[in-house]
Parts: C-alpha cells; sequence; structure tokens
C-alpha cells in the first residue's frame, strides 16, 4: 500500500481508499498519505467495492489503482499530459506490466494486459461482478504507452491463496448466472487452460515462470468449473424439482386489425400445451375487433378475456400493464395480434422459462403478397403452412426456412451477457409476472413509437433479472405491414439512453 500511494505523489488531488476488514497497517497507512477513508462492514465483490470508491471521489480524473499497482515516473509524466490535452478523450487504457514469483511476465497472455483505469468523473463505472470486473466507458477509449507495474504475486504461497479465492468467487458468480458445470467440463477446461497460456501464447518464453503461471491457470480453471457442478449438484439436493405446470398468460397486443388478430388468435387456440389463458390488449380499437375476439371466445376452450381502452392515441405501455393486471397466470408472455403463433410456441416457452430469467424471441417475416393470402383464407393450418415453406422461401415470401424445422434446446449460449438493443421485440417476450409488477410494468409515460419494449427489458434486468434469447426455439410468424410513423425515433432513442444513463449512475 505504501509504495502505492507513494508513486501517486504529484499527481494525485485527493486519494480515496475503500477497505473492509483489513487485519494489517492499511488504514494506517492510508492516513499519512491524507486518503479520505471509507470502511464498509460487508464485501460486496471487488465491482461493487470500486464503484463504492468512485462514489467518493470529487475530482475531475479518477486513476483507478490496486494496492499492489504502482505507478512508474514515466507513466505518472504521461498521465499528466494526456488529462490536460484531452479535449475529446474520457478514458485511457494504461498497459500493463505484471510481476509473478521473480520476474515480470513478457509472455503467457500477460503481455499486452491493457486495462482502463483512468477516466473522466461521471463517464464510467465498474461493472457489478464479483471477480474479473471491468470498467464500462461512455466514449472513445485511448491509449497511453508506459507500463503500470503489477506486483500480482510474490510467492507460490500467495499464488494458491488467490487462485483458491478467485475460483471460489468465479464459481459464485456463474452459478448466480444460472450456469452448468461438471468433472469433464473441469478437466478439459483446465487442460485447455494450461496448453493455451503455455504453447500458444508462448508462456515457454517465461522460462521456470511461465510453466508455473500454465500450472496455476489450469489448476484455478478446473476448480472454478468443480466447484460450479458441486454447488449446483447442492442446489438440486436441497430444492424440489421445480414445477412445470405453472400457469401462463399471452397477452397479446392489438389496433384495429381484427383480420390479422384472429389468425393470431387462432394459431393460440391450436397449441400443444393448453395451461394458459390468452388476454387481448386492445388500445383502442372498433366493434369488429370486439367481434373478432368474441368469435374465437366462444369456440375456444382456452380462457380469453377482451381487456379494452379508449382510442386516444398510442397507448401501448398502459393497455399492456393492464393486461398483467388482468392476467391470472404466473408467467407472461407478450405477443402482438399481427403475429401468428406456431403451434409449439408456448411449449418452447415454458421450456425456456427460468426465474430470475426473460425471454426475448424472434420472429419471421412474411411478405406483403403471402400476408394478403393468408388474410382473404381467414384460417390457420400450421401443417399446410409448413407444406409449403421452401416454395415461399424461392419465391421471397418469407425470410427464414430453419428456424420452422430446427428447434434448439436451453444452455448458456442462450444469456446475454449485458444490455444491449439488439433482438428485443416486444412483438415476442417473456417474464415471470412478479418480475413485471416489480419494476412497476411498463412506463406509461412513453407513447407513440417509443420503444417502451427495449425500456421494460433493461429496467428487467437493472432489477437484476437475466436476459435470455428465444431464437431457435419461439419464432412468431410476422405478418406484413407498414412500418408505422418513426418520425420520433432519433428522439425516442436518445430519450431512452438518457434514461438508461442516470439509472446506470453515469450522469
Amino acid at each position: 500500500m505504501a509504495d502505492c500511494l507513494a508513486s501517486l505523489e504529484g499527481l494525485a488531488q485527493q486519494i480515496v481508499v475503500v477497505d473492509t476488514n483489513s487485519s494489517d497497517r492499511t488504514l494506517e497507512i492510508a492516513k499519512t498519505y491524507g486518503a479520505v477513508i471509507s470502511q464498509p462492514a460487508d464485501w460486496p465483490g471487488f465491482g461493487p467495492q470500486k464503484n463504492r470508491a468512485l462514489d467518493l471521489a470529487t475530482e475531475e480524473w479518477v486513476l483507478s489503482l490496486d494496492a499492489d499497482e504502482r505507478l512508474t515516473p514515466a507513466l505518472r509524466s504521461e498521465i499528466l499530459t494526456a488529462i490536460h490535452h484531452s479535449a475529446h478523450i474520457n478514458c485511457f487504457a494504461i498497459p500493463r506490466l505484471s510481476w509473478f514469483c521473480g520476474r515480470f511476465i513478457r509472455h503467457s497472455g500477460w503481455t499486452p494486459d491493457y486495462v482502463d483505469r483512468l477516466f473522466k468523473r461521471g463517464s464510467a463505472r465498474f461493472s457489478d461482478d464479483l471477480v474479473h470486473e471491468r470498467l464500462i466507458p461512455n466514449g472513445e477509449v485511448a491509449k497511453l504507452q508506459n507500463h503500470l507495474l503489477h506486483f500480482s504475486f510474490m510467492n507460490m504461497a500467495q499464488v494458491q491463496e488467490k487462485m483458491e479465492r478467485y475460483s471460489s468467487d468465479s464459481a459464485k458468480q456463474a452459478f448466480l448466472k444460472g450456469r452448468k458445470g461438471s468433472p469433464m467440463q473441469a478437466f478439459f477446461h483446465g487442460l485447455w487452460a494450461f496448453i493455451r497460456t503455455y504453447i500458444v501464447r508462448l508462456g515457454f518464453l517465461d522460462g521456470p515462470q511461465g510453466i508455473s503461471l500454465a500450472f496455476a491457470n489450469a489448476q484455478g480453471s478446473y476448480y472454478r468449473y468443480i466447484k460450479l457442478w458441486r454447488m449446483n449438484q447442492a442446489a438440486r439436493s436441497n430444492q424440489k424439482p421445480p414445477k412445470e405446470d405453472f400457469k401462463i398468460s399471452v397477452i397479446v397486443a392489438t389496433y384495429n386489425w381484427p383480420e390479422a388478430l384472429k389468425l393470431c388468435l387462432l394459431s393460440l387456440t391450436k397449441q400443444t400445451d393448453t395451461n394458459f389463458e390468452i388476454i387481448v390488449a386492445d388500445d383502442g380499437s372498433g366493434a369488429p375487433t370486439k367481434a373478432a375476439v368474441d368469435q374465437i371466445a366462444a369456440q375456444s376452450a382456452i380462457r380469453i378475456e377482451h381487456v379494452w381502452q379508449e382510442d386516444d392515441g398510442c397507448r401501448k405501455t398502459r393497455i399492456a400493464n393492464r393486461g398483467i393486471a388482468a392476467s391470472q397466470g404466473s408467467y407472461l408472455i407478450f405477443i402482438d395480434g399481427d403475429c401468428i403463433a406456431q403451434p409449439d410456441f408456448v411449449s418452447q416457452h415454458r421450456k425456456l422459462a427460468q426465474k430470475n430469467y426473460l425471454i426475448t424471441g424472434s420472429r419471421i417475416l412474411l411478405s406483403e403478397r403471402l400476408t394478403k393470402k393468408l388474410l382473404e383464407l381467414g384460417l390457420w393450418n400450421f401443417a399446410d403452412f409448413k407444406k409449403n415453406i421452401l416454395a415461399y422461401r424461392v419465391a421471397g415470401d418469407i425470410n427464414k426456412v430453419l428456424q420452422l424445422i430446427i428447434k434448439r434446446g436451453d444452455g448458456h449460449w442462450r444469456n446475454f451477457k449485458r444490455f444491449v438493443w439488439r433482438r428485443i421485440k416486444g412483438c415476442n417476450m417473456a417474464c415471470w409476472k412478479n418480475d413485471a409488477l416489480a419494476i412497476g410494468g411498463f412506463d406509461e409515460s412513453l407513447v407513440g413509437w417509443a420503444h417502451e419494449d427495449a425500456d421494460f427489458v433493461f429496467r428487467l434486468e437493472h432489477h437484476g433479472v437475466h436476459r435470455k434469447s428465444g431464437s431457435w426455439s419461439t419464432e412468431v410468424i410476422h405478418l406484413y405491414h407498414r412500418v408505422r410513423d418513426q418520425s420520433l425515433n432519433d428522439v425516442s432513442i436518445e430519450k431512452l439512453n438518457a434514461k438508461i444513463q442516470k439509472m446506470r449512475g453515469l450522469t
């Protein structure tokens, strides 16, 4: 700690130290350098702990360091130059040179090792990861040239202690994200960690330390997956198997297109899974829509409820919330009334349903010509439709075929690691009702073309709900229609981005 703080001389106007239950001279040393000291009793993980320090910073620029890192005089000089001549740069990545048991490591995947550490206050936050946290900057990142020295491991005892601690935290982090593990995975990941470090990344050029580091990486990777496997084993033994008979509510959003709604409802009444209800969330349609709903409801054994509100502009968020309030199921699937569901649509969503997760599905687009043909027919028979999909594809009447034939199961590949706008479709989403209620449902201040679906997904993820892709499993068949007025699209995106930045604490 003393060497770290001493290396900041002539650079730092404020020093912030956040310490949780140190038993050495850390706080005594920090006080001699006039540091602002915070002593939280709990340890939330590296990412949240660094954000605690960030919240105490008051200067324009922030340099984040660990206690085992040092600035060289050259790097200190380069940082001073950078922050005084960086009109358009808010963040800098610094190359780090790490020490391992007697030497600086020049290969083994440790060099080059750029870390985002220097940034303008308010332009970045750290991720909430327990370990291997990362800075999330808002804007361009430039690179500095001089090295940050990292005295990570002084001896093998430190290696062993840190490997044990990090593998436990990494396993816990993966477990909380719903990931699995197995002895076979542990073996092959450990083997690959050694090969990658020692051979692929030229660790043999680092001498005896290179092979020691390769073995340490292999051991850490092996233990991470073994511990993850054991956590899942313990969870299965301590919990009853999840019930698959939970009631589902399919909420269908519609507005003045009864011909399309009829095909949507017909497809839903022909599902292989029948433990669900249908809530038609109607944003002010006229009498023909009510007649279409009543006709299908009279013929169906599935409960269909029609929730209507007066037409006062596009208020999809408000009617969606009324649909949620009217639902009786514990799991919600959102679909638009211009979409046709495959017979296993509800069944596939049920298979992917998982506590603390939401699903964002995808769609298969139909041409204007094929849409007109189906609407004129006024009937829906998936078997007949599927017989002709190759002809439809050749004729350009459908943009996907394989997704109607191949259905992939659940897996880690479906999980999104962070919030992204990509593939968020309000016409095909699902989440637990309790999660939707916990965030207050859809934001009713969003009207018109306002990306309310992306807003809903972001707020769920911000609440701690993970996102999972429903692609290659839950595709809906989307009828063609002209794109509605998107004149406010850029304004809506700007507003939502501002909201995201505010909720993330970046503004």
